[in-house]
């Protein structure tokens, strides 16, 4: 097993792998020199700022929001992930039931400043943002707290492996902790329920805490609801319910790049990284 991203890359271009995920920071040289061997798709992933809705001022909604404008989050993407990925206004990737076109946060400090007064912070506030050792991450946190930085906000960026970051994010010592949402299933009730349910809090993947009970009960009925439309419906409105409430920095949902050697045969990328198969697959030299 190769654990790091550019060293699997190596190892490709060394012709001693068939397949690999090209990394972010890559991808324009990969497109250059590799073109005819890449795969490009959607990915049903979340890359999110979770804020701990019950952490002092972060309890208010409008400190949330402040946060939303005082990060420029499309020059991060452009920056740290070369534009690969679409922008995120909600939590319901592209591609799945309940995703809807809408205005995001727009990056506007001198609004995230007022914000901030009017909720009682103009001298400023201080937070800890947690982060597992990613490289992707690194660059992502530094970038959020140099934009948090220019509105008041201090920032200390905690690194952990990602083991103890996620646990401190599940007992609720984080006020923002950097992650991303992987589907486990093609359904946008995957990116809404174990996110923001009240039951879900800490160890179940809501991160931020979120405890409303007019979400919940919309969340259940999503969950049980068998009409499709009504789920589709009911979905759209929990997605505008929840960036209307501001529990992430709502960041982006990633586009995969993978490369396939020209000797390979029958691989794609599945849209669920879980249902990878190979069985498919042959080599012809």
């Amino acid at each position: 097993m190769i654990p790091e991203s550019f060293t699997q890359a190596a190892e490709y271009e060394s012709e001693r792998l068939s397949v690999v995920e090209i990394p972010a920071g890559e991808t324009k040289r990969w497109e250059r020199e590799h073109g005819p061997e890449l795969q490009r798709r959607a990915a049903l992933r979340a890359v999110y700022i979770a804020m701990n809705t019950t952490r002092g001022p972060l309890a208010d909604v409008r400190v949330r929001r402040a946060i939303n404008h005082a990060v420029n989050v499309p020059a991060i993407l452009d920056r740290v992930a070369q534009g690969r990925g679409v922008l995120a206004a909600g939590s319901i990737p592209p591609g799945l039931d309940g995703f809807a076109e809408r205005a995001r946060y727009a990056f506007d400090q001198d609004s995230a400043r007022a914000l901030l007064r009017a909720a009682g912070h103009a001298s400023g506030l201080k937070l800890q943002l947690w982060r597992s050792q990613r490289a992707e991450f690194a660059r992502i946190a530094q970038a959020v707290q140099a934009d948090l930085g220019r509105v008041g906000i201090a920032v200390e960026i905690v690194e952990r492996d990602a083991s103890t970051a996620r646990s401190a994010a599940r007992k609720g010592d984080a006020d923002l902790f950097l992650s991303d949402w992987w589907a486990d299933y093609p359904d946008g009730e995957n990116f809404t329920y174990p996110l923001f349910h009240s039951s879900t809090a800490g160890t179940g993947g809501n991160y931020a805490f979120v405890q409303d009970t007019t979400l919940d009960r919309m969340l259940e009925r999503a969950r049980a609801t068998p009409d499709s439309l009504a789920k589709l419906s009911l979905l759209a409105e929990i997605d505008r319910v929840v960036f209307e409430r501001a529990p992430w920095i709502f960041m982006w949902f990633p586009t995969d790049l993978w490369a396939m050697r020209p000797e390979v045969h029958g691989w794609r990328y599945p849209a669920v990284f879980t249902g990878q198969r190979w069985t498919t697959v042959e080599i012809r030299k």
